[in-house]
């Protein structure tokens, strides 16, 4: 399935969903599977970036770029608005 495809709402099976989610290597420095990120800290330069809640990552091990794809492919094969992980 192409980024064509899912933009033209063309439906694609649970297989095909899979095989080809997080195939985007330009975004993962040429790597075909994106990177498993495996950390429970994160840290921030000072008091305002963490008291920033509309940062990306707040908490390592249950938000980081390996849990918001695994959420973002479940809601893909369920036809969710969105999942929490």
């Amino acid at each position: 399935m192409t980024e064509k495809d899912r933009d033209s709402g063309t439906s694609a099976s649970p297989e095909s969903i899979l095989t080809h989610s997080g195939r985007a290597s330009e975004d993962h420095l040429g790597f075909v599977n994106m990177p498993v990120f495996r950390g429970s800290t994160i840290l921030f330069r000072t008091l305002d970036e963490l008291e920033d809640y509309g940062a990306p990552y707040r908490y390592g091990r249950n938000d980081n770029p390996t849990t918001l794809a695994l959420g973002k492919l479940v809601s893909e094969l369920e036809g969710a608005e969105g999942t929490v992980i």
